[in-house]
């Protein structure tokens, strides 16, 4: 083999190491030093993508998937200097719509079609709760399949946290649970990491 060949090889052997690495393990992220398990209820987690590095203020998003499943995590500041821990401030609430229109917008893009918003509110996390955000609900189609959506919004250690927990409708029977179970495990993990800061 032509050692030109034999270099392409080994290079493309490393490349996928590489990115194996990168979804392999657990994820810690620096500036809040919440650490993402490979496992959150049943989901696996996936690729881990940094915005911060391009686009500052945009974070990190961690993503866990199942069967029908996506869940996407995103840790950001939007360029603030502090975000405040109270779901009534002005700060959360006036984000929290932002990004609610965000997805209702999506249609407009074409990357959905369809989209209604179902519920809004707020909501906690966990069995005792650890963990309240602002909740919306969105049922659309994405590349031919009925998909409902939810979105969360809180804050933690002055960042924004929101989490798009996305899954086939047809799955909604057996999802819920799961999603319930996940979100219990996650407000055990934010939790845990609030008390390893005091």
């Amino acid at each position: 083999m032509p050692r030109s060949l034999v270099l392409t090889f080994l290079s493309a052997v490393l490349s996928l190491c590489m990115n194996h690495n990168a979804l392999a393990g657990s994820y810690q992220h620096a500036a809040t030093g919440i650490i993402f398990p490979e496992q959150v209820g049943t989901l696996e987690k996936g690729q881990v993508t940094d915005f911060e590095k391009d686009h500052p203020g945009l974070g990190v998003s961690v993503g866990y998937h199942g069967p029908g499943i996506t869940v996407t995590l995103y840790i950001y500041t939007m360029g603030l200097e502090a975000v405040p821990d109270d779901l009534n401030s002005s700060t959360i609430q006036n984000h929290f719509k932002q990004v609610a229109a965000d997805v209702m917008r999506a249609e407009e893009r074409g990357w959905y079609s369809n989209v209604r918003k179902i519920s809004e509110g707020e909501v906690s996390w966990g069995r005792p709760s650890t963990t309240k955000s602002l909740h919306a609900s969105f049922s659309y189609v994405q590349n031919e399949r009925d998909r409902l959506s939810h979105l969360y919004l809180t804050s933690f250690k002055n960042h924004f946290f929101k989490v798009r927990f996305t899954y086939d409708k047809s799955e909604r029977a057996r999802v819920e649970g799961l999603q319930e179970r996940f979100l219990g495990e996650l407000a055990e993990i934010l939790r845990g990491g609030r008390e390893g800061s005091s």
